[in-house]
């Protein structure tokens, strides 16, 4: 009997074994839980991926926002409207060079704006332009605005935060709590930049061509004391001449070229590069012959200014359209009697 027993017990046993009823409960008692745990776990990495990128694209919003509008705090953040007369001044650039130049002297930073306080502050400049862009900030982020200014380069920084809400049991795998969202935006003003390349290109030639100190001293130099004789004594063109380059402390120059090829002598060219002319008879061909060739040197800057000189009463050669002429070109008549 005991090993008749047996024999069933091993046969109940191996029939368990063997039988592939209720396996399919077991499985799913097991893998369940894992998959609705990875299922969990894929749904909060998305919504952690898309706290992100919002942070991001609101940081890089309120940045380019805040640039946009820096050349005039009167301007929508939005749209760029402004009304009609309003504007920051025209120095306002130079004001905001003195405080970097400050700044930097102190190692303070230029300008700095808490999102949360934006709504309850104001200001000018630098901060108010920060806090005008800072009311843009959606809900709910938290952060700062910075601007920061270098000798070359003008850019506003945006660093923003969302506080993230996990599970319990994700804690422990997410260590990070809060999205964060960091944009840097440069400023672009084509105002100043066009402003600086005219300057560089006009004032750059001056400083290649300055005076010399030789030259420099001449300029300087005081006239002396030369007695000017009366202009009855004037009987000829070369007295006429004389008297000029006493009277204005000028030199002969014989060297000017005028872009048409012609030469032009100069009776006396005085310290402040005017040429003065000295006219001792007057007739209708040699004036507007003369009066060309000092319009060409006039126009191509040879010359700063030219003054004729005229000794004899007798000016039947200086016609009123003539006269008129000379005054449109900025040629100065002067007689004497």
């Amino acid at each position: 009997m005991l090993v008749l027993y047996k024999k069933r017990q091993n046969r109940r046993g191996n029939t368990l074994i063997k039988e592939e009823t209720g396996s399919f409960t077991m499985e799913a008692a097991l893998l369940f839980p894992l998959i609705l745990l990875s299922i969990v776990c894929l749904l909060f990495f998305g919504v952690f991926s898309y706290q992100n990128v919002y942070v991001r694209q609101a940081a890089e919003v309120a940045a380019e926002r805040a640039a946009f509008v820096w050349d005039n705090s009167h301007k929508d953040p939005r749209s760029g409207h402004y009304g009609l007369g309003q504007h920051d001044g025209l120095y306002w650039r130079i004001k905001e060079g003195a405080s970097f130049l400050f700044d930097w002297l102190t190692g303070r930073e230029n300008a700095k704006v808490d999102v949360r306080e934006a709504s309850t502050k104001g200001g000018s400049g630098p901060s108010g332009k920060l806090i005008q862009a800072a009311t843009q900030v959606p809900e709910g982020l938290r952060g700062s605005l910075s601007y920061r200014q270098s000798l070359f380069t003008k850019e506003v920084q945006v660093e923003l935060q969302k506080p993230l809400k996990s599970p319990v049991f994700l804690s422990a795998w997410l260590t990070l709590e809060e999205a964060e969202g960091k944009a840097v935006n440069r400023m672009v003003d084509p105002v100043e930049f066009i402003r600086t390349i005219d300057t560089t290109r006009n004032y750059i030639p001056d400083i290649k061509n300055k005076v010399s100190k030789s030259e420099a001293r001449s300029l300087l130099k005081e006239p002396a004391d030369v007695d000017i004789p009366d202009t009855k004594t004037i009987t000829s063109a070369n007295d006429a001449a004389t008297y000029v380059r006493t009277l204005v402390s000028g030199k002969e120059r014989k060297d000017f070229k005028t872009p048409s090829g012609q030469i032009r002598y100069i009776d006396a060219l005085d310290a402040n590069g005017i040429a003065h002319q000295a006219f001792y008879t007057t007739n209708k061909t040699n004036l507007p012959e003369q009066m060309k060739k000092d319009v060409e040197l006039l126009q191509t800057g040879q010359i700063k200014g030219v003054v004729w000189h005229i000794f004899k009463k007798d000016t039947a050669g200086l016609t009123p359209a003539l006269r008129q002429e000379l005054e449109n070109n900025g040629i100065v008549l002067r007689f004497y009697d």
